[in-house]
């Protein structure tokens, strides 16, 4: 195994503090603070839900609107971040509650109720 190979490789990651630098150092949406945060955390929610993909929690398919939901989370949620408290905590708490609406929402087919097929009326032959 290389020095960049492997999930428990610990080369360039980034500690707890310094995802903290990055939130509190990032204002508006847009600024490059804020893209910096965004391509640091990004890694972290695709292996999140990824995962939950391959348990079968949620379809592939999810996976891009629950990243997009988990970011805009980021930006809502992010005047409210305690430093004392574990970034990758932080995040993932965030993560599982966009997980968590996510699941509760019926599938796209199943929105509509469904009617119980009509019977046929068949006129007996005398």
């Amino acid at each position: 195994m290389t020095q960049h190979d492997g999930c428990m490789n610990l080369a360039g990651r980034r500690s707890n503090a310094e995802f903290g630098a990055l939130i509190l150092g990032s204002g508006e949406p847009g600024e490059a603070a804020s893209r910096q945060l965004y391509m640091a955390v990004l890694p972290l929610l695709i292996a999140f839900f990824e995962g939950q993909a391959q348990a079968g929690r949620i379809g592939q398919q999810d996976i891009g609107e629950l990243l997009r939901a988990t970011l805009r989370q980021v930006d809502r949620q992010r005047a409210s971040y305690d430093p004392a408290v574990p970034f990758r905590a932080w995040l993932l708490e965030l993560a599982r509650h966009e997980l968590g609406a996510c699941r509760r929402l019926p599938p796209l087919d199943a929105a509509e109720p469904k009617r119980p097929a009509r019977r046929r009326r068949t006129v007996a032959a005398h």
